[in-house]
């Protein structure tokens, strides 16, 4: 399923690009493709990006040097950092329709400017949003489970049962605001590339 939404992912924003309407879902297994190319380079960028940790992380195993300290750290702004870079780096990929455009990391950084932090802000806050949402769904449906596992004749209760239908519609809210949220950055991230670009021609494949 991944594969298949970083495909339509990849698919939406070319077409906001190219000053289109949301895409269809056809050529299913087409965007399986793209997909499964895609995620694989996002794996490899989250490597590059995390590799300085990982030697440190090495030198500090084979050196036998103290705690890392602060440097314990550097994961998450390595974190960061890819997640500054992967929407940057995913328009060279589609605007060269080459797999290794998307680790072009100076070309990358070239598209950076103001407009992008604001990107990269209301992305944070969406995404921020969309996490607390999740984070209370999940806390409550933990503590219905642990309800019943401390008292398991609840789960014959036609009281508490009829209150449990709606985890049903909730999951599915969830759902699709996570959908919605993901449809908004990448029609964001292609709205992006017109304004900092100036173009509106259309891309080809």
């Amino acid at each position: 399923m991944t594969f298949l939404i970083n495909g339509y992912w990849l698919k939406t924003i070319k077409y906001t690009m190219n000053s289109q309407n949301i895409p269809d879902w056809t050529g299913v297994l087409g965007l399986l493709k793209y997909g499964v190319i895609y995620t694989i380079g996002l794996f490899i960028i989250g490597i590059i990006f995390q590799s300085p940790f990982y030697m440190i992380l090495l030198a500090q195993i084979v050196l036998n040097l103290p705690d890392l300290g602060i440097l314990s750290n550097l994961p998450y702004v390595c974190s960061f950092l890819s997640w500054v870079y992967i929407p940057l780096g995913t328009l060279n990929y589609i605007e060269k329709n080459k797999f290794l455009a998307l680790f072009n990391v100076k070309k990358s950084f070239k598209r950076y400017s103001k407009e992008y932090i604001n990107y990269l802000v209301a992305s944070f806050l969406l995404i921020g949003i969309y996490s607390i949402f999740e984070l209370l769904i999940g806390y409550l449906i933990e503590l219905v489970i642990d309800k019943v596992v401390t008292n398991p004749n609840l789960i014959t209760d036609p009281n508490f049962l009829s209150w449990q239908i709606f985890w049903i519609p909730a999951l599915y809210v969830n759902s699709f605001v996570c959908f919605t949220i993901f449809l908004w950055l990448s029609r964001g991230i292609g709205t992006y590339y017109n304004i900092s670009t100036g173009r509106n021609d259309v891309l080809t494949k």
